[in-house]
């Protein structure tokens, strides 16, 4: 497929100039000539498309096809899933897992960018019961996993939330660009983010070993990235481990943004005015 795949069924090239303004003169991609910055453009429509395309693809289109075998286009559907799944890199998981068989809890944190939804593929290595923080209340516990639910009113509920993950040995995921919970704003390019701190308080907490995770496409495949961040048994307090773990996330933030336009989603930023 060449950069007009989505020509035809994505906002315009001055949509996505507006969208991403705050950030396109600070991005490397976006060059300086005329003939530069439309083709970033052009690219950055293109991996509009073909998010929704994967998305479609690994979530219902897979599922409807494999329900109905019979309707048109479902052998075709699920031969790209298939495709899809083979073309997912997975990261070396190994020091995640030694954590693990030391007994510590594991915290994942990510992005909700680019194919974020792919790093299911590397939680699933780690068979710890799972904290879920939801946002609408909808989920239920499955097993021995956790569900808080953010809407609760209970100014109780996050205190019980933290006498539980002290007790187990759990995976948390977070994303905390969600902006959720208590807030923190902090400087990037010449805007700032909102990021919410609660990954900090429920890592020091679970004393859990701390990693981000992420997934890029690289034009072939689509490789997931493990980082280890500050770890809250290498601080004394919980407010330096804050801290640092905050500033990670920060770096974490700006280095998603300044990715391959493929992989570039609209920026969660705030003006300072």
């Amino acid at each position: 497929m060449d950069v007009d795949f989505a020509k035809d069924y994505a906002p315009s090239l001055e949509a996505f100039q507006t969208r991403y303004q705050q950030l396109l003169d600070f991005h490397p991609g976006y060059g300086t000539t005329d003939e530069e910055h439309e083709m970033f453009l052009r690219r950055l429509r293109w991996g509009h498309n073909f998010y929704r395309f994967v998305r479609f693809i690994r979530t219902f289109g897979s599922a409807s096809a494999y329900r109905n075998p019979d309707q048109p286009h479902a052998e075709q559907v699920l031969a790209i899933a298939q495709q899809l799944k083979e073309r997912v890199i997975m990261p070396d998981m190994s020091e995640v897992l030694d954590k693990v068989d030391q007994g510590r809890s594991i915290s994942f944190i990510g992005i909700h960018q680019g194919y974020h939804w792919l790093n299911k593929a590397a939680k699933d290595l780690v068979t710890l019961p799972r904290v879920h923080i939801t946002k609408s209340g909808a989920a239920e516990p499955i097993g021995d996993d956790i569900v808080f639910k953010a809407s609760d009113a209970d100014p109780t509920a996050f205190l019980k939330l933290i006498k539980d993950i002290r007790k187990r040995q759990v995976m948390i995921e977070l994303h905390p660009d969600g902006r959720n919970g208590e807030l923190v704003r902090r400087p990037i390019f010449d805007s700032e983010v909102d990021i919410g701190v609660g990954f900090t308080t429920l890592t020091w907490h679970s004393k859990a070993a701390l990693y981000s995770l992420g997934t890029n496409w690289d034009g072939e495949n689509f490789r997931i990235e493990v980082k280890k961040e500050p770890d809250p048994l290498d601080f004394d307090d919980s407010e330096a481990f804050a801290e640092a773990a905050v500033d990670s996330y920060v770096d974490i933030v700006k280095t998603a943004y300044l990715e391959e336009p493929e992989n570039l989603r609209l920026p969660r930023l705030v003006s300072k005015d």
